[in-house]
C-alpha cells in the first residue's frame, strides 16, 4: 500500500509539473504569477512531502528502498515557461546515466540557480541524490591555453580489505606530468560506464597492495582569483561562483574548496579516483567537467542509513568514510543492498551532488574539472557531527566556522593570503608528506588513522594569531 501511495502522489506530481509549466500557458497569466522561482518552490515541498525523507543515520524502511529501486514515474521531456520571455526549456532523462535528471537551462534560468534547484527537487532529484545540468551559451568563457606542467599530484595504491572486501586507496604525494592543452588526447576507452567500473576493478586487482603504474590526480587547486584559474587551465570566470542564493555567503568564514572553487585534474591514464564520502556539514556540491570524461556511483541521501549501517559507521562523527578512504563498486553495493546511480559524466555538464548523498568515482583518462559547495535557504548543520580531536581527520573543519555571522562581525577570509607565503604573519599553505598513506599490506580491517585520509597529497594548515585549522574539499 505504501508503494501504491508514493507512486500516486508522484503521478500527480507528473500531471501538476506538466499543468503548471505547459507550454500553452498564456503568457498572460505567467505576468500575473509572482514568478517562477516562488512556484518552483512550492512544487519542490509538495513533492518532498510525497517522497521518503530521512534523517542522517535514521535506516530506510523497506518502502522506502522500493521507492529508490524502481522505476521513477514515466517522463522522457518536460519543459516549463520562464517568468520572463516565455521561452521554453527542455529537460530530460540522462539514458547513459540511470536516467537521472540532466536539465538544459537558458542563461537567465542558470543564473537563478535557487529555482532550478528546486524544480530539480519537483522532479524528484532527491531519489537520485543528484542531477544534471549542462550550462547554457553565456555561462562559459573559453579555456585558455596551458603548457605542459611538472607539477605536485597524488598517485594510488589500492589495498583489499578483510573480511569486509572493501578497496582502501592510500594516496601518496608525488609529482606528475600534465600535458600542454595541443597535446591532450581522448581517452582510448570507449565503453559504458558499467564497463568502465569493471576494468577499474580490474586495475585495482593488478595492483594489490602496489602503486598503480601512470596514474596521477591534482586535486585541491586554488581556483578563486583570474590569475590562479588561468594558471590551472580553466577559465577565468567560474561557471560556479558565485551562485545566487548561496548561504555560504553568509557564514563565519571563507574557506578554500568550500566556498570558492578548487580545479582538479587528472593525467591521461584510466583511473584516477576519489573515494567514497559525502558533503561536509551536510552541503550540496557543483562538480563541472571541462575535458574528459569521469564515471560517478552515487547512493541517494534517502538511503544513508542502510549505507552506514552496512559500510559499519562509528558514532564519532558525520565524516566517517572520509576517514577510510574507501572505494566501494557497485557490484558490492548490490550485495549490500545499498541503492546507487552510475553516472557517466561529459564535458560541458555540471554535476549537483544534494545534501548526505555519498559519492564516489573515477577519470577515464584526462580530466580538468572545477568544483564548490553551496548552501541553499533551508540548509543547517543542526544534525551534523563535526570531528572531533579524537578523529584527527587533517581536513576537519571547526564548527565555528560554518556558523551564520553575526551583524557587525568580520568575517575569517581563509583564501585571502593562502598563497602569501612569505609573510611570517599570513596563514601558510604546507605540503604534508608525513601524511601519506601507508601501502603495506593489511590483513585485517582496522580503525582509520589520519594517515589513511582520502586526500593526503596537500594539507592546508591556516595558522593565524594562535587558530589553525585544516579545510579541503574532497570532490571530484
Amino acid at each position: 500500500m505504501a508503494e501504491q501511495a508514493v507512486s500516486q502522489g508522484l503521478r500527480q506530481i507528473d500531471l501538476q509539473v506538466v499543468e503548471v509549466f505547459s507550454a500553452n500557458q498564456d503568457q498572460k497569466d505567467l505576468e500575473e504569477d509572482a514568478n517562477f522561482s516562488d512556484r518552483h518552490e512550492a512544487e519542490a515541498t509538495q513533492s518532498e512531502e510525497t517522497l521518503p525523507s530521512l534523517d542522517r543515520g535514521e535506516s530506510p524502511s523497506t518502502d522506502s528502498l522500493s521507492t529508490l529501486n524502481s522505476d521513477r514515474f514515466d517522463e522522457s521531456v518536460f519543459t516549463f515557461q520562464e517568468a520572463e520571455g516565455g521561452k521554453n526549456v527542455e529537460f530530460e532523462r540522462d539514458s547513459g546515466s540511470d536516467d537521472i535528471l540532466r536539465l538544459k537551462p537558458t542563461l537567465r534560468q542558470w543564473e537563478d540557480f535557487p529555482s532550478l534547484l528546486s524544480f530539480a527537487r519537483a522532479h524528484n532529484a532527491e531519489l537520485d541524490g543528484c542531477f544534471k545540468i549542462v550550462l547554457p551559451d553565456g555561462a562559459l568563457e573559453a579555456i585558455p591555453e596551458k603548457p605542459a606542467q611538472l607539477v605536485d599530484a597524488n598517485a594510488f595504491t589500492p589495498q583489499l580489505l578483510r573480511p569486509s572486501r572493501i578497496w582502501r586507496v592510500n594516496t601518496k604525494p608525488t609529482t606528475g606530468k600534465f600535458p600542454s592543452s595541443s597535446d591532450i588526447k581522448e581517452s582510448s576507452f570507449t565503453g559504458n560506464a558499467t564497463e568502465a567500473a569493471k576494468r577499474l576493478s580490474k586495475i585495482f586487482s593488478k595492483s594489490r597492495n602496489r602503486q598503480i603504474r601512470d596514474v596521477r590526480y591534482r586535486v585541491d587547486v586554488p581556483a578563486w582569483s583570474a590569475e590562479q584559474r588561468l594558471a590551472a587551465g580553466v577559465p577565468g570566470k567560474s561557471p560556479l561562483h558565485p551562485l545566487k542564493g548561496d548561504k555560504l555567503d553568509l557564514t563565519k568564514a571563507i574557506i578554500p574548496g568550500i566556498h570558492t572553487p578548487y580545479v582538479y585534474e587528472s593525467g591521461p591514464a584510466f583511473g584516477a579516483t576519489f573515494q567514497l564520502h559525502a558533503e561536509d556539514f551536510r552541503l550540496s556540491s557543483l562538480n563541472h567537467l571541462y575535458k574528459g570524461r569521469k564515471i560517478w556511483i552515487i547512493i541517494p541521501s534517502a538511503a544513508v542509513g542502510l549505507a552506514e549501517e552496512q559500510l559499519g559507521r562509528n558514532e564519532r562523527c558525520s565524516q566517517f568514510m572520509r576517514h577510510r578512504a574507501e572505494f566501494v563498486f557497485p557490484e558490492k553495493l548490490e550485495r549490500l543492498g545499498i541503492p546507487f546511480r552510475l553516472i557517466d559524466q561529459s564535458p560541458g555538464e555540471t554535476i549537483v551532488i544534494l545534501p548526505d548523498a555519498y559519492h564516489e568515482g573515477f577519470s577515464t583518462g584526462y580530466t580538468l574539472a572545477e568544483a564548490k559547495n553551496y548552501a541553499e535557504e533551508t540548509w543547517s548543520t543542526e544534525t551534523y557531527q563535526p570531528c572531533d580531536a579524537t578523529c584527527q581527520l587533517a581536513t576537519a573543519i571547526p564548527g565555528d566556522f560554518m556558523r551564520i555571522i553575526e551583524d557587525g562581525e568580520d568575517r575569517l577570509d581563509l583564501c585571502s593570503s593562502y598563497d602569501d607565503d612569505d609573510s611570517p604573519d599570513s596563514m601558510k599553505r604546507e605540503l604534508d608528506e608525513e601524511d601519506s598513506a601507508p601501502e603495506e599490506p593489511m590483513e585485517q580491517r582496522e580503525e582509520p588513522t589520519e594517515q589513511q585520509e582520502q586526500r593526503p597529497r596537500k594539507r592546508i594548515k591556516w595558522i593565524k594569531g594562535g587558530m589553525s585549522s585544516n579545510a579541503s574539499n574532497l570532490d571530484l
